[in-house]
């Protein structure tokens, strides 16, 4: 029997019941969420049992959660009006559920009845904050599996409008407010979260991020705007809409525009987005221009290493490729690489690539640009030259969105890749994934 529970006494009001640190971790996120689905209490029950509690189980929970106060079941009155919308119900805080959380800090006891009277107006959350939702819990998950937490990574989670910064900013008239639909912010940096179902046009995309971008220079921490593109982090059928939502995102952002130091912008679809907010959660700093040329010169390296004899990789000392390509500014290339067989020879514009950042893919667009209008158009043509996107492994580059229009060559690779580059009938291929349209991909050879 567990001993590092809370109990609670039958009151003449309600049931007792005996709480596990992990309900009344549940209860702190009810608080902030003010409800949440149904599904995602499962889910999280399902998390925290390491997947020995579920369905009738938790149900049955749940019902003595409701039955002790501490949870209050919401029911779905409305009619179904839409389409993917499901009959449902969800969870808040009851009035037991309430007085535990004061008597525990999480607010003031002279708080306590204004909560009470509030809570009874809260509803069964929207599709846009049951993504938030789901979104949090599957970060959750990537955490627990990992024996991370919030607490042990001092990461804050808050809604949006309950972080310090955007209510100083929307109590003060420098700035248009900006309110994110969640905010986690850890020791190093502020993750503004933006849900996006695509009802929103790209010019208030663009406007929302001018905001971020003045916000930005207001704050202490370096920020990070970050794109969840989809209201369903699983596979929902959506994915191709989703991409070229994405798209959209990135393209909409030129490269004139001069950034905030510290300010970094993420697009991705919703499938995508627990696994890359998770890095960025648990990441203590991020990756800069130094150990981007690191990384564009392990892969060098690597495909070096375990290219056979007649394939080698080696940094360019081609002078005038080099002087029409490297350009000191932000987009500048990370590596110019020589890649050569006993019939070819290319030069390789090396970039070390992010998933879902829009920084990233302005480099890659910038390169794109730079090559063909500084060597197609101004150089002999024979003179092969590629832009050579690396990841940091084969995951990330398969699901990054990347609609650039492939007016020059764009090679897709990998760190994991080029240290594995044998297939599995034991021929060796240099792994080519090539950008053939801004939304197909094909396989080829490097040369």
């Amino acid at each position: 029997m567990r001993t590092d529970v809370l109990k609670l006494k039958e009151d003449g009001r309600f049931n007792g019941v005996h709480l596990t640190p992990e309900e009344l971790e549940l209860l702190q996120h009810l608080h902030e969420f003010k409800s949440i689905h149904a599904r995602n209490v499962h889910k999280y029950y399902e998390i925290t049992s390491n997947g020995r509690r579920k369905g009738n189980m938790v149900t049955n929970r749940l019902a003595k959660l409701v039955a002790s106060g501490i949870l209050f079941q919401v029911n779905d009155k409305e009619p179904k009006r839409e389409i993917f919308r499901p009959v449902n119900y969800a969870y808040r805080l009851g009035v037991r559920g309430i007085e535990v959380l004061a008597n525990r800090g999480v607010f003031s006891h002279d708080d306590i009845e204004s909560k009470k009277k509030y809570s009874y107006l809260v509803n069964i959350p929207t599709l846009h904050n049951m993504a938030i939702n789901s979104l949090f819990m599957e970060v959750y998950r990537l955490m627990w599996e990992r024996g991370e937490s919030f607490a042990l990574l001092n990461v804050r989670s808050n809604r949006g409008e309950n972080h310090e910064l955007i209510d100083s900013i929307s109590k003060g008239r420098e700035l248009q407010p900006i309110i994110p639909d969640w905010i986690y912010e850890t020791e190093q940096r502020i993750i503004c979260l933006e849900v996006d179902s695509g009802s929103q046009t790209l010019g208030t995309i663009e406007n929302k991020i001018a905001r971020y971008n003045l916000l930005a220079n207001k704050s202490s921490k370096p920020i990070t705007v970050f794109f969840s593109v989809g209201l369903l982090n699983g596979a929902d059928g959506e994915s191709r809409s989703r991409d070229r939502r994405v798209a959209s995102i990135k393209e909409t952002l030129k490269e004139s525009i001069e950034w905030a130091d510290g300010l970094e912008i993420i697009a991705t679809p919703s499938n995508r987005a627990p696994k890359i907010l998770h890095k960025l959660i648990s990441r203590q700093s991020a990756i800069g221009r130094l150990q981007m040329k690191n990384k564009a010169n392990q892969w060098i390296m690597h495909a070096n290493k375990n290219s056979p004899a007649e394939f080698t990789f080696s940094i360019s000392q081609n002078d005038l490729v080099s002087q029409k390509l490297t350009i000191e500014d932000q987009y500048d290339l990370d590596l110019l690489a020589e890649i050569r067989s006993p019939e070819n020879m290319k030069i390789g514009v090396l970039l070390f690539m992010e998933e879902g950042s829009l920084f990233s893919y302005q480099r890659a667009r910038a390169n794109v640009k730079r090559i063909v209008t500084r060597i197609y158009e101004t150089t002999n043509a024979s003179l092969k030259t590629s832009l050579f996107l690396i990841y940091e492994n084969a995951e990330a580059a398969a699901n990054d969105v990347v609609a650039l229009n492939p007016k020059c060559e764009i090679i897709i690779s990998s760190l994991d890749e080029v240290k594995a580059p044998t297939r599995e009938d034991g021929v060796y291929r240099p792994l080519a994934t090539k950008v053939a349209t801004p939304f197909t991909r094909s396989e080829g050879n490097i040369l």
